[in-house]
């Protein structure tokens, strides 16, 4: 073992029980109140020390943490425990089945407030009295296989059904707006190729302990949708929390937590490259403009229990990892560099401030209705969420604080990004990284919305959303890529 690292590990139930609270995705409105839990929401927290160095890792059940509960979970935890605040790192797993932080309804600021922050201080004492001697070793593999991937990109080049077969470059259009519609509504377009090839791999840390469970952390890349959706009040962890589920099963000695990585472009279907594009999410989507027979795959309906058969397959490619793939780790060094960033705000559309209050009123006194989003589109603002992007990235000031940390756990890194960052940039900190295996740990830290590419439609549904300007995704790349390096 280890002469200087130690882990320790607890996980808590954080589901709202008998609370009902407006869910978070979707939209993230007050009219869709949990009534159900369908699968427990939990804090998996992992307490690490070496040295004079320690630090928890909290991965949530949630769609996202904002700053200000951030801070207010720090506090509390650094209060009751003595750790330093900025030693305390909480992420979410994003799962769109779960409450909101961010209304302002009463039974939200009780969950958030108190009940959720009891709970986090509870997990925190409990990982940190955990901690026993451990080794620290890390593997890499893929998800999926060619021809059968577990998450892809949601944007997509198009082209007109009749040249689907014989198209030249310039025949491409991008999936967005018209095209998009066009396509999901058999109007005459059809997807021929993703815009960005999505990252499939999975990243394991594995801590052997001295007569105690093994702790894992796994990083996976795709956004957790498959339990929510506009009309489902139901909670649930999605895939993720089938995934750990199926793996306790297999590994009983082992206890797991799941770090989400960049996906704000990545959704968890499964691409059949000899097929097309099928779609495990949304059967309405499986069919449109599909022809032929759907592939055979077993225990993948009803649809919103999809989400188990997901955890199966990703939960068998991390077991294959585990078992064959592994690789000690030559250290056992706990270091650490944060970064406060001020990035600018996006002012570009602040004179579309007017356009977009009006849509947004029709939008409100009429609910989700095709005219209340024809109101909007009409404005050429996109979608009825960037019409209340708009309005809120008009009243921020010229820049906003962007907290970014930079973690190194032996021969290992975490990169923590505060947003829902495009696949691309966790590969890109990925490959410029010098260390032997980094996790690029999105919605961690914070969450300020979308972090799109230079290279995104600015008409996209992300890039319409993001509250920074174009550019800052790269910066803070570069940020990342650079503490990374002083780490080494």
């Amino acid at each position: 073992m280890s002469n200087g690292l130690k882990a320790g590990f607890a996980r808590i139930d954080i589901s709202p029980m008998t609370l009902s609270v407006p869910m978070g995705g979707f939209g993230a409105n007050e009219l869709r109140m949990s009534n159900e839990i369908v699968d427990p929401l939990y804090a998996h927290t992992t307490a690490l020390e070496s040295g004079e160095e320690s630090c928890l890792y909290i991965c949530v059940d949630l769609l996202g943490v904002s700053e200000k509960y951030i801070a207010l979970y720090r506090e509390a935890i650094s209060a009751a425990t003595g750790l330093r605040k900025d030693r305390i790192f909480i992420c979410a797993t994003h799962t769109h089945a779960g409450p909101t932080l961010a209304s302002k309804h009463p039974n939200t600021l009780k969950y958030a407030e108190e009940i959720l922050t009891a709970k986090l201080v509870d997990a925190a004492r409990r990982a940190l009295a955990d901690l026993k001697p451990a080794k620290l070793s890390y593997g890499t593999g893929e998800a999926g296989r060619p021809g059968c991937r577990l998450t892809f990109d949601r944007h997509y080049y198009a082209v007109e059904e009749s040249k689907k077969d014989n198209y030249k470059p310039e025949d491409l259009l991008e999936g967005v707006g018209k095209v998009r519609s066009g396509y999901l509504k058999g109007e005459g377009y059809c997807a021929v190729q993703h815009k960005e090839e999505a990252d499939h791999r999975i990243h394991i840390l594995r801590f052997t302990r001295e007569a105690a469970d093994d702790i894992v952390l796994f990083n996976f890349t795709s956004h957790s949708t498959f339990t929510g959706s506009p009309k489902r009040p139901q909670i649930s962890s999605d895939y993720s929390g089938a995934t750990i589920n199926r793996l306790e099963e297999l590994l009983p000695d082992v206890k797991f937590a799941f770090m989400q990585g960049c996906c704000g472009n990545l959704v968890p279907e499964t691409e059949i490259e000899e097929e097309g594009i099928w779609g495990l999410t949304y059967p309405p989507r499986a069919t449109t403009g599909f022809k032929g027979e759907l592939p055979k795959v077993v225990g993948l309906r009803p649809w919103h229990k999809s989400h188990y058969a997901f955890g199966a397959m990703l939960a068998g490619d991390v077991f294959k990892i585990l078992t064959q793939e592994m690789k000690d780790s030559e250290t056992d060094t706990l270091a650490f560099r944060q970064r406060i960033h001020a990035a600018n705000y996006d002012h570009s559309k602040d004179e579309l401030v007017p356009k977009a209050e009006e849509a947004l009123k029709v939008y409100h006194a009429e609910g989700h209705t095709p005219a209340a989003y024809a109101w909007c589109a009409q404005f050429g603002l996109g979608s009825v969420y960037a019409c209340g992007d708009i309005v809120t990235k008009s009243k921020l000031p010229m820049t906003g604080d962007v907290e970014l940390n930079a973690i190194r756990i032996g021969d290992c890194a975490i990169a923590t990004i505060p947003f829902e960052p495009f696949c691309s940039t966790g590969q890109h900190i990925k490959k410029d990284s010098p260390f032997a295996m980094t996790i690029a740990n999105g919605y961690s830290c914070g969450y300020q919305s979308y972090l799109s590419t230079k290279n995104s439609h600015p008409l996209s549904y992300e890039a319409s959303r993001m509250r920074y300007e174009v550019g800052t995704a790269e910066i803070l790349e570069d940020q990342l890529i650079e503490m990374l390096n002083e780490l080494k």
